[in-house]
């Protein structure tokens, strides 16, 4: 009997070779959309206080999930010098600018000497994003430009994507000037690694009617799922509501709990631009935390990725060792629900 990663695999590769393509709107290869399916965000590397370590043990339950990829968010200030510092007033110096590279060095020779693909992406933090549009471009570019020198190099296409930015905090307009000079910066280090590209703001499938496509055709678009914060977000900026329900109950008095047609229209926001545009697309966040009641959270978990996966689309999980999202909470016990909702045999199915 064939697992549901095989299935899933399969029809990326049927997206591709029926559909995705057909008009020249996008040449990434069908081995690559392959990869992208089944992700983890490793989000304690260099972006955080917190450091998170990966062991064989660790590899071995990822692989035995069917996890095909790790995305690595890299705060600027790990890895640059004069960039701002998260809660600190001194900006980032050459001491903790080496000690950054240094981990994310070690994190990706892991992965992927682990059996990942890995995509890199810059993950401004607060303090950066308050900035002036030109003073966040200035960081960023920084940054990106690093990271794809340093990386491009070392790992061939095949083993490493590079997302030009998480969630870009810029207006519309501006990102449509944006994102094409950073998939040009890019492309000066990496010519043939396909490269990941988001709406403006957070990612928000609603976004996209206000993207432009890019010219480039070794491009994979993405969106960020995390609707309805009642869900997604209670002790992370929501407040704990216990009562809060996914799917909404029929008889619900509550106008802010989300029915499952209106998740799925949220998310084929996304879905039918992409299609639209002929282009491939992933959703390489979606996520919610422990807070929210357990039974609704594993709905929730679940009917996202099997849209998500109706609609030949990869994913990738918020977060490996986060505090409230984790699959392994802060390195300690694996979420044994996660585990077999985001594993080769989900929940429900």
């Amino acid at each position: 009997m064939k697992s549901k990663h095989f299935t899933t695999v399969l029809g990326i590769l049927l997206l591709w070779l029926l559909g995705v393509g057909a008009n020249g709107a996008t040449r990434v290869p069908a081995n690559r959309l392959a990869l992208l399916s089944h992700g983890m965000n490793a989000d304690n590397i260099v972006n955080n206080s917190y450091v998170a370590n990966y062991t064989p043990d660790d590899m071995a339950q990822l692989k035995a999930m069917g996890i095909t990829y790790i995305r690595i968010p890299i705060d600027p200030s790990w890895i640059i010098v004069n960039a701002p510092v998260e809660n600190r007033r001194a900006l980032s110096d050459a001491a903790r600018a080496a000690i950054g590279v240094a981990r994310l060095d070690a994190a990706v020779s892991q992965f992927v000497q682990s059996g990942f693909a890995v995509m890199l992406v810059i993950q401004p933090q607060p303090k950066l994003r308050d900035k002036r549009a030109y003073q966040q471009e200035r960081v960023i570019t920084r940054a990106v430009s690093l990271i794809a020198k340093r990386y491009a190099p070392l790992y061939t296409p095949d083993q490493l994507f590079f997302e030009t930015l998480n969630e870009p905090r810029l207006d519309p307009a501006v990102w449509n000037t944006y994102a094409p000079q950073l998939v040009a910066l890019i492309r000066q280090a990496a010519p043939a690694h396909t490269i990941i590209v988001p709406p403006a703001l957070a990612d928000n499938p609603e976004l996209f009617p206000n993207l432009t496509p890019l010219a480039d055709q070794n491009i994979v678009y993405t969106m960020h799922i995390y609707q309805p914060w009642g869900i997604t977000s209670q002790g992370a900026g929501v407040m704990p509501q216990p009562n809060y329900r996914f799917p909404r109950p029929p008889a619900s008095p509550d106008p802010l709990e989300w029915t499952t047609g209106r998740l799925s229209a949220f998310m084929h926001k996304g879905i039918d631009w992409a299609a639209a545009n002929n282009v491939p697309l992933i959703m390489n966040e979606f996520g919610a935390t422990s807070v929210a009641d357990p039974a609704s959270r594993m709905n929730w978990v679940n009917f996202v990725r099997q849209t998500a996966e109706a609609n030949h689309i990869g994913w990738a999980w918020w977060s490996q060792t986060g505090r409230l999202y984790g699959l392994r909470p802060r390195g300690g016990a694996w979420d044994a629900a996660l585990v077999q909702a985001l594993g080769n045999t989900p929940t429900g199915r």
